[in-house]
């Protein structure tokens, strides 16, 4: 959760830091720490000055998350309050601008090298939110043909599920806001969202993914499990994330029955008691 704060703040993937190491990783990560620790002061001080529902919303939420979902780092969770966790970025570098500005026109050599720290913060804090948002947006644009090759993947399960399928019916996926915003059903993660599983297929790994899916699917109540070409993508090592979970539904035919199968991969699996 700490770790998704400055990086969804600052438009930063997980992945943004692949590749570096030594000073040039410490220097990469000491940008986004110093985000996380402008917004908390930043909150801090809007405190001071009054308590509004806007900080017991904002408290309520990541306590919410940081024990419901421990050691997870999942940005969608973090969307909702982006908006606010922004605000008290912009609160704080308000007036850290303001410092600068009065110790570069000190007539002191300290108040002048102060200011000229307070500055150098800021054009770091500058310089990671535009080089994030510039190479997320130019990642959106790049991976145009990707999101409609994947979006008429989808299309064509949804219009499955909304000519065969009952509306009451859960359905379990990876991207399930998706299917639940254009099918109206209920809808659930596919997998479970906490570390430990190591996504390999030997004995006790399966064993031990499998039954934390089949408990996703039996709180659910769920009655359609959803595969397409493109899950787990954003997640580390997709491909594994594939290949074990397509060999956990082919090792219970009797619990998933095939229904729909499209020519490029995308399957549908009626759920059967388990």
């Amino acid at each position: 959760m700490f770790i998704s704060v400055p990086l969804v703040c600052a438009g930063l993937s997980y992945g943004s830091f692949a590749g570096l190491s030594g000073y040039g990783l410490a220097a990469a990560l000491f940008a986004p720490f110093l985000i996380l620790v402008l917004i908390a002061m930043g909150f801090i001080w809007s405190l001071t000055e009054r308590v509004r529902l806007l900080h017991i919303y904002v408290l309520a939420c990541l306590g919410l998350y940081l024990f419901w979902l421990p050691g997870v780092s999942y940005d969608r969770f973090l969307m909702p309050l982006l908006p606010f966790l922004l605000l008290f970025l912009l609160y704080e570098v308000d007036m850290l601008v303001a410092m600068a500005r009065r110790a570069l026109l000190s007539s002191q050599a300290a108040g002048r090298i102060s200011g000229a720290s307070v500055a150098l913060i800021l054009v770091a804090v500058a310089g990671t939110c535009l080089y994030g948002y510039t190479s997320g947006t130019y990642s959106s644009f790049a991976s145009l043909s990707t999101s409609a090759s994947r979006a008429a993947e989808d299309s064509k399960a949804i219009a499955w599920i909304n000519v065969h399928t009952d509306p009451s019916e859960t359905l379990v996926c990876y991207r399930d806001p998706k299917y639940f915003l254009y099918t109206g059903h209920k809808a659930v993660r596919s997998f479970p969202m906490t570390e430990g599983y190591s996504w390999q297929d030997d004995e006790s790994s399966m064993a031990k993914l499998e039954t934390s899916v089949f408990e996703i699917v039996n709180r659910a109540n769920a009655r359609f499990i959803i595969v397409t070409p493109t899950d787990f993508e954003l997640e580390d090592r997709p491909e594994l994330h594939r290949k074990t979970f397509n060999l956990l539904i082919d090792n219970h035919p009797r619990n998933f029955i095939l229904v729909f199968d499209s020519s490029h991969g995308t399957r549908i699996y009626r759920v059967e008691k388990m």
